[in-house]
């Protein structure tokens, strides 16, 4: 029993830091550009290279319910960008301490 609170102990710490990070990363966050359709996220990625790694949030247009929070390449998110253009998301990207918003 008692290796068993130990190890949940553990996990909480380790979901602990976990968010802890995020929001430092949040905190972190210098400008903010809102762009009007989703291709208006190209120049913002303009010096990225293909593997560099940024954080997409995604969000339902329909309920605003949050879909997703993930790290991606650059490349990843053009390739998505071509196939379903967000159609039926509104997103939140960050690069370095630069959040962009695609949202009426």
């Amino acid at each position: 029993m008692k290796n068993a609170v130990l190890a949940l102990f553990g996990v909480l710490s380790l979901v602990a830091q976990g968010q802890n990070q995020e929001l430092e990363k949040l905190r972190l966050i210098e400008n903010s550009v809102h762009i009007e359709e989703p291709k208006g996220i190209l120049p913002h990625t303009r010096q990225l290279k293909p593997l560099d790694s940024l954080v997409l949030i995604t969000f339902s247009k329909t309920t605003g319910e949050l879909l997703e929070h993930k790290m991606i390449t650059k490349g990843t998110l053009i390739r998505d960008l071509d196939l379903n253009q967000f159609q039926y998301y509104y997103f939140v990207v960050l690069i370095d301490r630069t959040a962009i918003f695609y949202m009426d």
